[in-house]
Parts: C-alpha cells; sequence; structure tokens
C-alpha cells in the first residue's frame, strides 16, 4: 500500500452515538487492513483522543450553543474540516461536508475523496434530500469526489442518479464483532451496569421487548411509546437503552406505565448480554426519505441474536432482512401493530439460523474489506 496520506473526518457525532460504536469497531479493522496509522477526526461535544491499535481518533469538541443539524452547526463543521482536508492525500468523509471538500479540491486538486453517505440529514439540515441544496451539492461535487458509498443498493442507486453508477459503489452497515461472538462474563457485566431491579426483571419470566440507540422523537419514539403503553398485558415490558432528544418523552411514559421501564445508556459491548434475556425487539422507523433505503445497524443485531423483532415494511430494511424468519413486517406503528407483534411471537422462529447466517454479511470485518478495496483503487 502507498505511503499517501489517509484521513477520515465525520460530521455524525459517532462519539456521542451508540451506532457510532459499530461504525468505529469497522475502521478500526480497515486500519489494520492498511498496515498503517489512520487519522479518524470526529466532531463532538467533549474534546478528546485515544487509540485503538492503527486507528488514532480525535474528538473535535463543538460549542454548545449549536443546535445539531442548524445552518450554523454545519457551518462550524466546514470550517474546521477544510483545513483538515488541506493537509492530507485522500480524505474519506460523510456527505454534508461535501462543500468543505470541494473548496479543498479547488486549493489542492491533487487530493482525492471517497464520500460516505452512512445516514440521510435530519428535516432542519439543508442537505436533506427533499432539498434543493442535497440535489445541488451533489450534482457539483461529482466532479470533485471520486467515490460515494451507499449503505442500500437503493440507497446506491438513488446516489447514482446524481453522480451516476460508475461513482457509485455499496457500503452497509456494519455489525460490531460482539454481536456475533457475544461476551461470556455476561452476568458480571450486567452486574456493573444495571440496578438490581433492573437485572431481576431482565432475568425474569416477563415477555420483555427491547428498543436500544438513539432516543428521538423523528424514528417514531412517541408512536413506539403511546402503542405499547396502550396495547401491552401487565406481563408485558418495554425495555429502553440509549440517549437522545427523545429521553425526557421516554421518562414521561415511564412514570405513566409502569412496565415501560428506561435502564440508562450502556457500551456497545453490553447489548449482547441484554439480548440474551430478552423476548423480543423493536426496530421500526417512520417511512419518510431519510430512512427509506436506510439499514438500522440494530436489525443486524438483532438478527445475529436470533431474536424475533417488529421492522419497518421499507425497502433497505427488507434487503437487510433477507430471507430472515423472524422480522415482523408493519408499515405503521398502532396498538393494534403491537399487540399482533406480542401475540405472534411464540410462532416466530428461525430453527436453520438464517438470520444469524445472513447478519454476517454484514461482519464488521466484511465491510471493512469492502472499504479496503474501494480505497485500494485511490492510493
Amino acid at each position: 500500500m502507498s505511503e499517501k496520506e489517509l484521513l477520515i473526518v465525520a460530521s455524525d457525532m459517532w462519539l456521542d452515538r451508540p451506532h457510532g460504536a459499530s461504525i468505529i469497531k469497522m475502521l478500526e479493522i480497515f486500519s489494520k487492513l492498511l498496515h498503517k496509522d489512520v487519522r479518524l477526526f470526529l466532531f463532538s461535544w467533549e474534546e478528546r483522543e485515544e487509540r485503538r491499535g492503527n486507528l488514532i481518533i480525535k474528538g473535535l469538541k463543538l460549542p454548545r450553543n449549536l443546535k445539531e443539524g442548524s445552518s450554523s452547526f454545519l457551518l462550524h463543521q466546514m470550517s474546521r474540516s477544510l483545513d483538515l482536508f488541506k493537509s492530507t492525500d485522500l480524505v474519506i468523509f460523510d456527505y454534508p461536508l461535501l462543500p468543505s471538500f470541494i473548496l479543498s479540491k479547488i486549493i489542492k486538486r491533487d487530493i482525492r475523496g471517497i464520500s460516505l453517505i452512512l445516514s440521510r440529514p435530519l428535516r432542519n439540515n439543508p442537505l436533506h434530500p427533499r432539498s434543493i441544496m442535497y440535489r445541488f451539492f451533489l450534482l457539483i461535487s461529482r466532479t470533485f469526489v471520486d467515490l460515494y458509498t451507499g449503505i442500500t443498493p437503493y440507497e446506491v442507486n438513488d446516489i447514482a442518479k446524481f453522480v451516476g453508477k460508475n461513482k457509485t459503489v455499496l457500503l452497509p452497515s456494519p455489525l460490531a464483532p460482539e454481536f456475533l461472538n457475544p461476551p461470556g462474563d455476561c452476568d458480571t457485566i450486567l452486574g456493573k451496569y444495571f440496578s438490581i431491579n433492573d437485572i431481576r426483571l431482565l432475568t425474569s419470566d416477563k415477555n420483555l421487548l427491547l428498543y436500544h440507540g438513539v432516543l428521538d422523537e423523528r424514528r417514531g419514539l412517541r408512536n413506539i411509546l403511546d402503542s405499547f403503553g396502550r396495547a401491552s398485558s401487565p406481563e408485558d415490558y418495554l425495555v429502553i437503552l440509549g440517549k437522545g432528544e427523545g429521553l425526557p418523552l421516554v421518562k414521561r411514559y415511564a412514570e405513566k406505565y409502569p412496565n415501560i421501564r428506561y435502564m440508562g445508556s450502556v457500551p456497545l459491548e453490553v447489548i449482547p448480554c441484554v439480548m440474551k434475556h430478552i423476548s423480543a425487539g423493536i426496530a421500526w422507523l417512520p417511512d419518510e426519505p431519510r430512512w427509506r433505503f436506510q439499514l438500522p445497524t440494530k436489525i443486524l443485531e438483532l438478527m445475529a441474536s436470533g431474536k424475533p423483532f417488529l421492522a419497518s415494511d421499507l425497502p433497505g430494511i427488507r434487503w437487510a432482512v433477507g430471507g430472515c424468519p423472524l422480522a415482523f413486517y408493519t408499515h405503521d406503528i398502532t396498538p393494534q401493530a403491537l399487540s399482533s407483534f406480542i401475540k405472534a411471537l411464540s410462532d416466530i422462529k428461525d430453527d436453520h439460523g438464517i438470520c444469524l447466517k445472513r447478519s454476517k454479511d454484514f461482519s464488521a470485518e466484511n465491510v471493512a474489506n469492502m472499504l479496503y478495496s474501494y480505497v485500494k483503487r485511490l492510493l
């Protein structure tokens, strides 16, 4: 591999998000394949730096007065990333930083770039898919960017409409190694992160449904909480793990309904231990442009765990699930849909391990090898 400098810069705050841990683990493997140090700059609410093998992670602290996704938030990220881009030969970046890369390319013509389109911006973001700016920057950037990645074939085709098929490749969401090889000391791990009452519930014979990840109303969180509260029986519990702007909403529902239990935010390696004790998971998202072609990591995690899960009937999710029989699809979250799912749990089985086998296609190692093959083209 060439000694050219490689830099990864992400506007998405992976250090502050549960799903970011899976991406960072994939990049650890990727940097090992390169046999060289790779610098990863991530925007965060805290200044921090750490090394994981060949991956050097640096958190770029953001001012607390900025609202995530706002124009001022993006401008701050773009101004800081512009200096970083000019210091390298190849930069891998997520697409809200496209304007910064275009400016860098004009200044330093020999820089090369791969734009990771890992998720779509929120509605208040000027680069939302329905925004003219989103289309404008994709069209303009095709002159400057070498490759674009999409996380499902549908996403790839959608991006290719603007930048061309020869510049668009598949790079799916990665499944962290912990879900394929769960920790053996789960009792110790649970004891470290959960209260006695939480552990009693997790190890009880109650019907436990898990919702984990980013707590955000834009992900349909209110509908999930309201529908569960109205549809469940006293033997059914909704266990919630995660953090985000929707946390106050979760706590209000937990006060209203005794069988909705918020158990905090825990490191990624704790989730497989929790999944050993649940009956099923909820991985539902509303049908809107941000999610339609996406692949939520929790889908892969539940498939690997062998647990039934309630999923959105969306193209990206259908592709990822493939022939896995553990998915129970619904277009809308309603009390009736949740009740039907809970009643069907005893009949939802995967006796042949189809779901585990499918989830391995998305292992962090496989996705890292895909990224490595794309980078080899450019270095």
